[in-house]
């Protein structure tokens, strides 16, 4: 009896929260921000109380991603990585999620601990959206003045995912690459006109 309350309790906290997230007015930004914070405040009492029920599963990503939405980015990267550490076994899940953490890394400028997500969500194998990933870390290599890795990014990525919309970019900056690399031929000497032969005249 107890469970099956404490279940019914977490349902509600978390679809209160949802509404709450889903529901911030765009042309009432003050009520927008309250209403975030109110979702906050619900999804982090899901946790604290109802952590071992069903509905608290996803609540860590809810949680992130309302963090995220609120710039808070310290926050967010602690909820995204207290899911992967409590639910490793969901694969297509834990691949957004470490997108997610990604993404608040590389607003922090922890360009490497960004680079290190998006790698552990391309290796996941059941990981959505492994395009535009690919494109992510290539622009990582780039701005880490890492034009072969970059390189390797695009290529992969034009292979693969051929009607990508992120391939035809991919092509783009792949030329650009290929272009910068090849070693500009050297400039021929100008040619000197010779000397005029002084004759002894007779």
């Amino acid at each position: 009896w107890m469970s099956h309350r404490s279940a019914e309790h977490a349902q509600n906290l978390e679809r209160q929260a949802t509404q709450l997230y889903l529901e911030r007015p765009i042309d009432k930004p003050e009520q927008a921000e309250k209403n975030l914070k109110e979702a906050i405040a619900l999804y982090r009492q899901l946790l604290n109380q109802y952590h071992k029920t069903p509905t608290a599963h996803l609540a860590p990503f809810h949680l992130g991603n309302a963090l995220a939405q609120a710039n808070d980015m310290t926050g967010a990267m602690d909820a995204y990585q207290q899911y992967i550490a409590a639910y490793p076994e969901n694969k297509m899940l834990l691949g957004l999620v470490l997108q997610r953490l990604a993404y608040a890394r590389l607003v922090k400028g922890d360009v490497d601990g960004s680079v290190k997500s998006f790698t552990m969500a391309l290796e996941s194998p059941d990981t959505l959206n492994k395009d535009q990933i690919l494109y992510e870390l290539g622009k990582l290599e780039e701005s880490r003045s890492h034009p072969e890795g970059a390189l390797a990014r695009y290529q992969e990525l034009t292979k693969s995912y051929p009607n990508s919309p992120f391939a035809g970019e991919a092509a783009v900056r792949t030329k650009a690459l290929e272009t910068k690399a090849i070693p500009a031929a050297p400039a021929e000497p100008a040619l000197t006109p010779p000397a005029p032969v002084s004759g002894s005249g007779k």
